[in-house]
């Protein structure tokens, strides 16, 4: 569990009726989806595809909308906290409630005998920065241990994430929306 409570504090520059620059929010972000005992994310911003304009009268995100994924050309800017894991890795039920809770559970993949149960992958490509903490990116051939400052740069490939360092892992993440194409 969290050492303190998970808060991001997010400030939405814009625009009033006469084009002049304004903050158009400022406050905590709720986070909006995961488990207390393995991954909570909290949404900062979001696009959805399709229209070329930039919102700069208007909030783009709505806290009733769960769904992290975006679409084709859209994008997702979230910070999401890694729980550590147990001694004994993250149980298959874990995993389950974790990805029912972020609507992800169309991204799982079937995890071979010996992979990390939590192997999913996103039609997106994933800008990842550790901002506090360490983790591990888990591959089908292999693993990457990050600390703060590293970042990965994720081509919707299968993968998972291990917390093995005992303390919560922050992390900064773009999402955004890709149509997977063939090899």
């Amino acid at each position: 569990m969290s050492e303190e409570p998970f808060s991001v504090r997010r400030i939405v520059a814009g625009e009033n009726a006469e084009g002049r620059s304004i903050v158009l929010a400022d406050g905590i972000v709720p986070v909006v989806n995961g488990t207390a005992d393995y991954l909570q994310i909290a949404e900062l911003w979001r696009t959805d595809g399709g229209a070329n304009e930039i919102p700069a009268h208007r909030d783009a995100v709505d806290a009733s909308v769960s769904d992290i994924k975006p679409p084709a050309g859209g994008t997702r800017f979230v910070i999401e906290v890694a729980h550590p894991e147990g001694g004994e890795g993250r149980s298959e039920d874990a995993v389950r409630r974790m990805f029912e809770a972020i609507s992800g559970t169309g991204s799982r993949t079937e995890a071979r005998p010996g992979e990390h149960p939590g192997m999913h992958r996103t039609d997106t490509i994933d800008y990842i920065v550790v901002l506090k903490g360490e983790i591990d990116f888990i591959l089908e051939t292999g693993e990457v241990h990050l600390t703060e400052g590293d970042m990965i740069v994720d081509t919707g490939v299968n993968h998972s994430w291990a917390n093995r360092s005992g303390k919560p892992c922050v992390l900064a993440a773009v999402m955004i929306g890709m149509e997977r194409g063939g090899a």
